[in-house]
């Protein structure tokens, strides 16, 4: 995460009022001491050298020096996440989104014992309680390293962008709210934006329709979010072709999904 940090550093540099930064998608998971060395965090072994902020030396982490100046923590940062993991655990960062990010099962176990190490030693030269916070294994951990340091406050990235939108505004005047994404899975009912959509318009009592190139949670949880019909197209046009991700097939996955639909 150290390129994030550089791009923090330089907005804490315009001194802006406040920063949301979007967690989520970040093919890392390095508990954000990359980025808090950007910022200027010294890490430190256990002889009191200076080591390099990368996941391998998580274990070698004995202790830090903050050297983050003082004007950049006065700056409020507000943590849009993706989902709501915590950071350890089965549900984890390590062991839910490693494996997708080309970890490993001997990896996962490694990262995850790392950010236990991290968050330990920060949550003790800090005082802060941060294992359990609502989406703190977004992006590999980055928003717990951040709150160490900063001002931080998490919140639903997708709530807050349905709200800048006025979602809510635009669904109670719509017949039917369709969505869809690459793939629906267990991962989307964590939170991520076309869950927190169905879950907008279920609460506003608007039927959806769910198209997705899979589809890989039960039949029963589709219904239980207001999903009226839905359609997979791996099953629909078969896997090989699905993944042409041709416009014309999915026209036609979309004819598919509206057939026989009480469209007025």
């Amino acid at each position: 995460t150290y390129g994030t940090g550089e791009l923090l550093a330089h907005l804490f540099r315009q001194k802006v009022d406040k920063i949301i930064l979007g967690l989520g998608d970040s093919a890392t998971c390095d508990g954000g001491i990359g980025a808090l060395e950007a910022l200027g965090v010294r890490f430190l072994d256990e002889s009191g050298r200076q080591i390099k902020a990368v996941p391998n030396n998580f274990l070698k982490i004995k202790d830090f020096e903050d050297h983050i100046p003082t004007a950049f923590k006065k700056i409020p940062l507000t943590l849009a996440t993706d989902v709501k993991n915590p950071l350890l655990g089965a549900r984890g960062a390590a062991r839910v989104y490693g494996p997708q990010k080309g970890a490993s099962l001997k990896d996962v176990e490694f990262l995850e014992k790392g950010l236990e190490h991290w968050c330990t030693l920060l949550e003790a030269k800090t005082g802060k309680k941060l294992k359990d916070i609502e989406g703190a294994g977004a992006a590999g951990g980055l928003g717990v390293g951040l709150s160490a340091f900063f001002q931080t406050e998490f919140t639903s990235g997708a709530e807050l962008v349905l709200k800048t939108a006025k979602a809510p505004q635009k669904i109670e005047k719509a017949d039917w709210i369709i969505t869809g994404e690459g793939s629906f899975d267990k991962q989307s009912l964590f939170g991520k934006g076309v869950f927190t959509l169905l879950s907008l318009a279920q609460k506003l009592k608007k039927p959806a329709l769910l198209i997705a190139g899979k589809i890989e949670v039960s039949e029963s949880q589709l219904k239980d979010l207001g999903v009226v019909k839905f359609l997979s197209l791996q099953e629909y046009l078969g896997k090989e072709r699905a993944l042409e991700g041709r416009e014309e097939d999915f026209k036609e996955g979309v004819k598919a999904l509206f057939k026989e639909l009480p469209l007025q």
